[in-house]
């Protein structure tokens, strides 16, 4: 298996298509409050008539060759197509079904796809719903009735009575066939990404995996082929529109959108600005995570002119700043600065800059710098390293000419940099993401593996830990505790704010925990987790919120222990208590 390329991309695109594109959000005059690509399943649509809405999709603007064109000039290296989508609606050819488009259009999306990405350089990966599929009567997601934001999950409407009903038969008779004319007539397959697994066994999910390995043995699996994510895939995806909060070993992937749907809906709006994609993108790198791109294209198969725009725009930038990008790792140090991240590549280091401003100083570099610039030669910096015997740590000062928002800074040494391992203080703020803490596990019990209701009726087998968009999770015991090392530089007193989360997708922001911090001799009073304000996360799924938790005097310059530690914590259908991060601010006297 060769993923070497993978963890080297950076960047991909996911393509949404297909019969769903027609209604473009909008049925019978009502238009739909859910992402465009589940219009059939909100509106109930019969599939007598959603059959015509199908035969009604010509996308006589396709393009493959101006498709790869516009994304390979935007740095993409991969690109993955919605073959057959939930609607069970196929975009290629197949002896499996007649509900596809070569047999109403003669057209066959994944074959034009395929000729033309080698010429591009982008790898080419198809996405197949192998488990739900509003088709068949047999498809999964049956059981899993009005639990998707009212919805079903498989198709009950048509089929609304249960017995004799067989999943087995869908899946070895359509699903498994369908995979391997994928696999099969379309050259070389570099993912096959999976979706909903709302069925899939682990014998299921295995016989999945082993197919695609049969036929192209390099070819990767998402982890969304298996409700148990770390099972038969390749690379860990993250939850629709979730960013990664911390890096790992293995490479992931997130997938957000350019709006707020992943299917083509005329009339929504709510486009992010390239400056927006660009912050993504860096903060992806920098916590070794792909971003993938979607595009939910026009029925006749045209880009919406927003998403044309952004990627333009992306592809100005990119030409200036991929190396900062493709080939990247994350480095070895906690990075809590809201003003930059760090991508590194060998010897090195990648500053990009999330905001407008002159002067930054870098504290965890240990190593010298041999030279710097600023990629692009777009403007002069002055730079300087020294010493800082207080809390012995060399600073790396750079002055800037003009604001450089989206600017990267090269910096090269002799050799691969060393950096701090300490969580630092920086202009008089403390960022301590739990991912950079230590869980402390009190007792043989509360280490425990426990059974939780998610909220969609699914059984979770849960025990405290981190999840791979870094939040601290499944924290249901008072006795465990999580607790950071910093290094302060400041004395003073610290205003205290907690930022927590939702966990599971589509649960709501839950508080109502107590909890208290410690500081080696320092004890603040208990306070309740209460909403003081949400932060919206992209495609507002993934809910969080800050409490502030009054304040807390620090004496002690260099280095100190801080806990944060629960007196109740509610535990009924939620993922416990939720850490993302702890803040210190210093407040001016």
């Amino acid at each position: 298996m060769n993923q070497k390329w993978w963890q080297d991309a950076g960047l991909g695109m996911m393509v949404h298509f297909g019969a769903y594109s027609v209604l473009a959000g909008e049925y019978k005059g009502f238009k739909v409050d859910y992402i465009g690509e589940w219009i059939q399943a909100k509106c109930k649509i019969p599939n007598k008539e959603y059959t015509e809405i199908a035969k009604s999709f010509n996308p006589i603007n396709f393009d493959a060759n101006l498709w790869m064109k516009t994304a390979s000039e935007a740095g993409v290296r991969y690109i993955v197509f919605t073959t057959k989508h939930h609607e069970g609606f196929c975009n290629f050819k197949t002896d499996y079904s007649d509900y596809n488009l070569w047999n109403y259009q003669k057209r066959d999306l994944v074959a034009e796809l395929a000729e033309v990405c080698q010429k591009y350089g982008v790898k080419l990966g198809l996405y197949y719903s192998h488990d739900l599929d509003w088709h068949e009567r047999d498809a999964g997601g049956w059981e899993k009735k009005d639990l998707n934001y009212g919805m079903s999950w498989g198709n009950t409407w048509d089929f609304p009575d249960d017995e004799g009903k067989d999943f087995d038969r869908y899946f070895h008779n359509k699903s498994i066939p369908q995979i391997k004319e994928l696999l099969t007539n379309y050259g070389e397959v570099a993912i096959m990404w999976f979706d909903c697994p709302m069925d899939m066994t682990p014998e299921r999910a295995k016989l999945v995996y082993d197919t695609v390995k049969s036929i192209q043995p390099n070819c990767l699996v998402n982890s969304r082929n298996a409700m148990d994510c770390r099972t038969y895939c390749d690379f860990f995806g993250l939850g629709d529109n979730a960013v990664a909060g911390s890096a790992s070993n293995d490479t992931k992937e997130s997938v957000i959108t350019l709006n707020d749907t992943w299917g083509y809906k005329y009339f929504d709006n709510n486009w992010k600005t390239t400056d927006t994609v660009i912050d993504i993108l860096s903060q992806c790198a920098s916590v070794n995570t792909n971003l993938s791109i979607n595009v939910g294209p026009k029925p006749d198969g045209s880009w919406p002119e927003e998403t044309t725009k952004i990627f333009h725009e992306l592809a100005d930038w990119m030409k200036i700043n991929s190396e900062s990008i493709h080939g990247n790792t994350a480095v070895d140090a906690p990075m809590n600065c809201e003003d930059y991240v760090l991508t590194q590549k060998d010897n090195k280091l990648y500053i990009h800059f999330l905001r407008n401003i002159r002067t930054i100083e870098l504290l965890h570099i240990k190593s010298k710098i041999a030279s710097y610039r600023v990629l692009g030669d777009l403007y002069d910096i002055n730079f300087i390293q020294k010493e800082d015997p207080s809390c012995g740590l060399i600073i790396t000062k750079i002055e800037c000419e003009k604001d450089n928002k989206h600017t990267v800074i090269e910096l090269c040494f002799d050799e691969k940099p060393l950096f701090a391992s300490d969580i630092i203080e920086q202009n008089q703020k403390v960022t301590l993401k739990a991912t950079d803490g230590k869980i402390e596990i009190i007792g043989k019990s509360n280490a425990e593996v426990q059974r939780v209701i998610g909220p969609a009726g699914e059984v979770y087998d849960t025990q405290i830990g981190f999840n791979e968009q870094g939040v601290l999770t499944n924290w249901y015991d008072i006795n465990n505790f999580i607790k950071w090392d910093f290094i302060l530089r400041e004395a003073g007193e610290y205003k205290i704010t907690l930022i927590t989360s939702a966990v599971y997708h589509m649960n709501k922001w839950q508080g109502g925990h107590k909890v208290y911090i410690e500081c080696d001799d320092t004890r603040t009073p208990i306070y309740e987790v209460v909403n003081d304000g949400l932060i919206k996360e992209a495609g507002d799924i993934y809910k969080q919120a800050k409490t502030y938790l009054g304040t807390i005097k620090l004496n002690k310059v260099g280095k100190n222990t801080i806990a944060i530690k629960a007196k109740d914590i509610i535990k009924d259908n939620t993922p416990g208590l939720s850490v993302v991060q702890l803040i210190l601010n210093k407040i001016d006297n």
